[in-house]
């Protein structure tokens, strides 16, 4: 009979156990980016590339602050989960974004990372999120574009 127990509670322990961890995979846009924008850091500048008129690849740079925080702002919303199943085929932008962190008094950490957007989904560095509500962060972003009227540019090699 104990025998029996401890082997039901083992089971149900790891059932609990394996859907904590994939619960854990559930965030939203904000908490993906929380480790690369955490503390007391400021987006210095934004570099957007379009690759949705491919082979021909477009871009604009330009030091944006405010302006990139209201963006960060409404992707922020977006319902997410981390992902290695999803195959981001329809990456139509990338984001280079390039930070400074206030690390002690006195110094600071440059750090930059790319952002690629697809509209189901998007990835960083390696961690690739599905999209999980009706969001589209192609279309939050070309929004944006719009609103701060920036047009981006042919990209001259």
């Amino acid at each position: 009979m104990f025998k029996r127990i401890a082997f039901i509670s083992v089971i149900v322990g790891l059932l609990i156990f394996f859907i904590f961890i994939e619960l854990q995979k559930y965030q939203t846009f904000d908490e993906a980016m929380e480790e690369r924008l955490a503390g007391e850091t400021t987006i210095e500048y934004v570099t957007v590339d379009s690759y949705s008129s491919y082979p021909t690849r477009e871009a604009h740079s330009e030091p944006i602050e405010s302006e990139i925080n209201d963006l960060f702002r409404e992707l922020g919303q977006v319902d997410v989960k981390e992902s290695n199943d999803i195959h981001l085929d329809d990456i139509q932008y990338h984001l280079s974004v390039s930070t400074t962190t206030e690390e002690d008094e006195g110094y600071t950490k440059h750090n930059s990372f790319i952002i690629r957007l697809g509209e189901d989904g998007f990835q960083v560095n390696g961690n690739r999120y599905e999209v999980r509500d009706d969001s589209n962060p192609v279309e939050i972003l070309e929004g944006w574009l719009s609103e701060n009227e920036i047009e981006l540019k042919p990209f001259e090699e």
